[in-house]
């Protein structure tokens, strides 16, 4: 069976959590880059080169997921989807989610055990111009806001059960200027704006003021900045793409699935969820001919 691609994990660094003992502050996480047959870090001690090369001749199934457990199986059947999925119909029922869960008539007993534990509620910074509010499970912590790329967030608070958090969120998600879903798109082009830690602050604040007066509650935020774990930039210059099955580079940065590198003096994007459950090789060298495509960055 190929290498296949799973997907772009963000992991605590050990040493970030040995430390939160000490005190609250913001976890550092690294991303990880997950294939059916390894683990590997995208950001190594020292920099160091790395090409991803994917086939996408066929597209495989990626598994399931426990999702009250949060354990990954690999498919059963090494089934084969079409380009549309990455999962086959039995492993999307074995794992039984549904984000949009509120939306539905009927929910699958894990739905049901996973909505019936704690859940936060968080609005999320991507640019001055993107704020997103949005709910998860406790048990994931800070981690869930890594995966969808955001570059600071507030802990708006924490309920006893998803449906409870989920009545906030809806609420917010009617008000101007907060969004309940962040496009590829708009995470790729909040990156070219700049970007500063007290800003961020600032307007998600501002952000939470309306919000408190709209809705007639006070909440008791916790602000959490993640530049440390992006390796993040003030803003990035992104005219250039690799071709679109491959990037190569030092690793510069990464948001959620996004990766970044810079080869040959260009700034190169990937946003690697279009391409869970294709085969993938990895190699720590950088590409001798590799050919840039120059590219608007509001079209990508």
């Amino acid at each position: 069976m190929s290498n296949l691609f799973l997907g772009v994990q963000w992991r605590q660094s050990q040493h970030s959590a040995a430390s939160v003992a000490a005190g609250p502050h913001t976890p550092q996480f690294a991303p990880w880059i997950i294939t059916s047959q390894e683990a590997v870090p995208f950001f190594a001690n020292s920099p160091r080169p790395i090409t991803l090369v994917f086939s996408t001749d066929q597209r495989y199934c990626t598994g399931w997921r426990d999702i009250t457990k949060h354990i990954s199986h690999p498919c059963p059947d090494n089934a084969m989807v079409a380009p549309a999925y990455d999962t086959c119909i039995a492993c999307k029922k074995r794992t039984g989610f549904n984000p949009a869960f509120y939306h539905s008539s009927t929910i699958s007993p894990q739905q049901e055990q996973l909505n019936a534990t704690p859940h936060t509620l968080y609005l999320a910074y991507f640019s001055a111009e993107v704020l997103k509010v949005g709910i998860s499970q406790q048990r994931r912590g800070l981690g869930r806001l890594l995966e969808q790329g955001a570059r600071s967030a507030l802990i708006l608070d924490v309920f006893p059960n998803a449906d409870s958090a989920r009545h906030y969120e809806a609420a917010i998600a009617k008000l101007p200027g907060i969004k309940e879903t962040v496009s590829t798109s708009a995470k790729t082009a909040a990156l070219a704006h700049e970007y500063t830690t007290e800003t961020a602050q600032q307007q998600l604040h501002q952000a939470l003021s309306r919000i408190q007066a709209a809705l007639g509650t006070t909440f008791t935020p916790t602000f959490h900045d993640f530049s440390a774990s992006h390796h993040a930039q003030t803003s990035y210059d992104l005219t250039d793409y690799t071709p679109p099955s491959v990037l190569s580079g030092v690793p510069l940065s990464a948001f959620g699935g996004q990766l970044l590198t810079t080869y040959h003096g260009s700034t190169l994007l990937m946003s690697t969820s279009h391409f869970t459950g294709y085969p993938v090789t990895i190699t720590f060298a950088e590409s001798a001919d590799l050919s840039l495509t120059p590219k608007q960055i509001g079209l990508f």
